[in-house]
Formats: structure tokens, sequence, C-alpha cells
């Protein structure tokens, strides 16, 4: 697998969304590849800070606004 496809699939292998097979190949790659763990890396790093952050405006008022 060369790095514009794993860069392509590394939010998916993130949230554990890939077959056996292609999450196999992408953990291989990053094992091996310096510049595709940095990345996974951030975009890890990321996805966590975004998910710990809280919401100032409720559900049922965002439901209003839309």
């Amino acid at each position: 697998m060369n790095c514009r496809k794993v860069n392509s699939l590394l939010s998916a292998y993130i949230d554990r969304e890939l077959g056996g097979d292609e999450a196999q190949a992408v953990h291989d790659h990053l094992s091996r590849c310096a510049a595709c763990n940095k990345e996974y890396e951030t975009i890890s790093y990321t996805k966590r800070a975004v998910s710990s952050l809280r919401s100032r405006v409720s559900r049922e008022e965002l439901d209003t606004l839309l």
C-alpha cells in the first residue's frame, strides 16, 4: 500500500471502520513509514481533542436552529 492510499484511509482506520485486510495493510505501512505514522498521530490527536470539547449549545437548541 502506498502513502497516498494510506493517507486517504487514516480517518477510517482510526475510527476502526476498515475491514481486516485493509486495516492490517494500513497498520503494516504505518509501522514502516515515518511520514504516514506522523500523519496518523496528528489526526488521532486532533480527533481526540475535538471529541473532548464540550458543546455550548444543547442538542435541543441545535435542532431548533436547523
